[in-house]
């Protein structure tokens, strides 16, 4: 759905002066479209230059030219990606701030993988059982093999920050580092590991997993991190009726797993706890307290804060109950909610929910909204949404759709925006659009918009190309004598957004998805087939994290099944930000 559910934006923080002129995003998009239009021309005579040169030699290749513009991003830029058997790379370059550079190449050699360039390296402890996965970007040349039951990687060169969109990464070195990251299984059901980082402030943090049942793990780590000591451990237990989680860690303020001038994610300090129940089919009941730390930079004191939280979602009569309590306290605030929504499907056509949402702030203010959201399924190919908002005393009504088919969708929504910085009016009528073209073969143009804060118009407009050499899988028509059983699904974001260039293994056997995220590989009649996301394979600028997928799908006869669905999450990487002003002072 094209835009946000909601009708009102209410901003705090001014990020443009008042008095500034009005949006030409339009005029903006007709003049970027031509750099992009170039970018993609050269990138596709470079594909196709590695085409025919055979870069390598292999029995299948898959070339990817992604370019675009964004002032949402305010940066201008794309990529090529070429992938084969035993050899992968991408090079990346845009505008973002300035001229920005990033790429990798990587290569199968005695065993392991050369790499040489920019590249994600995850930095995942035992302990980390509240948290996202953890990563970095290191530039240099690396090296990666399994050596017995021990998982060698090490990287010459340096810590480096990334800068990112939707469609190129550049990155600028940092801090001169060498990194060594070792993973031993000791037995079925133990793990040690030791994450080192060589640099001007040194980190070494060593780790245990032990998991003496399926249904129970617990880990340790400790050391110290960009010059500062670090302890933890944990304790999870699974059944399909519980889950428990517990964690204690403790760290200096100045503690960071790597030392790099971009913000670092959030780390959890102190004790945290999470219990949910499943006592009755329908019914879940979970409970939560969590502490984390912000670490502190050279701009700014380390931030902590802490959260209770609690749900009750229960399944009846064909409608879902949420409820849910919040208590948040922070260095500097804090706030109190209550939020309940009620989810239904009428008919097939129908659905409908309904959201109440209530917070006080440490101040003393009350905030009250109510959102109803009214969705029809007029076609196959059309839907049609109403979001309707009350809030302060004022009632708004939003309008929108979506429109798909095979070669083009569309999706808009009509929404009432606060535009604190604008003349006259400050509640305004704004269109939020989303335009998918596949204008031939694998070539797909995308354009999206949203009004931001200050009135203007902000853009997304992007490009993808794919080109294929003996590429099987998602590429290839189906040849009456192949087996006509497939594994086959959806790769998409939390959102619902197909994404392209996903790698997936069906029984080692890789396969890529095409612009609608779709995947297949031919199998046996019957068979069961281990499914494995290949996040490190994914031919897109932006590394992922998986999200959900299913461990097992059977291959079923063609045309037949719903198949599988994988869910996946971008991980964009921060840029630096200023130390935000206090707007208060002086007043």
């Amino acid at each position: 759905m094209g835009g946000r559910e909601g009708a009102v934006s209410r901003i705090d923080t001014p990020d443009q002066p008042a008095g500034e002129a009005p949006s030409r995003g339009g005029l903006v998009v007709f003049l970027a479209l031509p750099a992009v239009l170039v970018f993609l021309a050269v990138a596709l005579l470079v594909g196709i230059a590695l085409l025919a040169a055979g870069v390598p030699a292999a029995k299948a290749q898959v070339f990817q030219i992604a370019g675009g513009t964004s002032s949402q991003f305010h940066s201008t830029g794309g990529t090529v990606n070429v992938r084969s058997a035993g050899f992968d790379g991408w090079l990346g370059l845009g505008d973002l701030e300035r001229f920005r550079v990033g790429g990798l190449l990587r290569r199968e050699y005695r065993g392991g993988i050369v790499s040489m360039g920019d590249q994600a390296v995850p930095f995942g402890l035992p302990t980390d059982v509240f948290q996202s996965p953890h990563s970095f970007y290191g530039r240099g040349v690396g090296f990666e093999r399994d050596v017995g039951d021990v998982r060698l990687r090490a990287i010459a060169g340096s810590t480096a920050s990334v800068y990112g969109s939707p469609f190129f990464l550049g990155a600028r070195s940092e801090r001169a580092a060498a990194i060594l990251f070792l993973d031993h299984e000791v037995s079925p059901t133990v793990r040690v590991l030791t994450r080192s980082i060589f640099s001007n402030r040194q980190t070494v943090i060593s780790g245990l997993d032990w998991t003496p049942r399926p249904d129970l793990s617990a880990g340790f780590a400790g050391g110290g991190g960009a010059g500062e000591p670090y302890g933890a451990a944990s304790v999870r237990f699974e059944r399909p009726w519980v889950t428990a989680r517990a964690a204690w860690s403790a760290s200096a303020d100045a503690f960071r797993r790597v030392a790099i001038p971009q913000a670092s994610s959030s780390e959890m300090e102190r004790e945290n706890l999470d219990l949910k129940v499943r006592p009755v089919k329908g019914l879940v009941l979970q409970a939560g307290r969590y502490h984390f730390v912000q670490p502190e930079t050279e701009d700014a004191p380390a931030y902590r804060g802490r959260v209770h939280q609690g749900f009750v979602n229960v399944g009846l009569l064909g409608a879902v109950t949420s409820v849910g309590l919040f208590d948040s306290r922070g260095t500097e605030s804090g706030n109190r909610g209550v939020s309940v929504s009620v989810d239904r499907a009428v008919g097939r056509a129908l659905h409908v929910s309904g959201n109440f949402f209530h917070a006080e702030e440490r101040s003393g203010e009350i905030f009250n909204t109510v959102v109803g959201v009214f969705r029809e399924s007029v076609s196959p190919h059309v839907e049609l949404s109403q979001v309707v908002t009350h809030t302060r005393g004022n009632s708004t009504v939003a309008f929108g759709g979506n429109y798909v088919s095979g070669r083009f969708t569309v999706g808009a929504e009509w929404q009432t925006v606060y535009v604190p910085f604008g003349e006259g009016d400050p509640f305004r009528q704004a269109l939020m659009l989303n335009v998918k073209i596949q204008a031939f073969g694998n070539f797909t143009a995308n354009l999206g918009s949203y009004v931001a804060p200050d009135g203007k118009v902000k853009y997304t407009l992007a490009g993808n190309q794919y080109l294929y050499r003996g590429m099987g899988g998602a590429s290839s028509d189906p040849r009456p004598s192949m087996s006509d059983h497939l594994v086959h699904g959806i790769v998409a974001d939390e959102k619902g957004t197909p994404v392209r260039g996903a790698a997936v293994r069906v029984d080692g056997e890789l396969a890529y998805t095409d612009s609608d995220g779709y995947f297949f590989v031919r199998k046996p009649k019957g068979r069961q087939c281990a499914v494995e996301v290949a996040v490190g394979e994914f031919l897109t600028p932006l590394p992922y994290t998986v999200v959900s997928a299913p461990e097992m799908v059977e291959a079923q006869p063609e045309g037949r099944g719903a198949g599988a669905v994988i869910v996946v999450r971008a991980v964009i990487p921060e840029m630096p930000k200023p130390q935000p002003r206090d707007w208060t002072e002086g007043r």
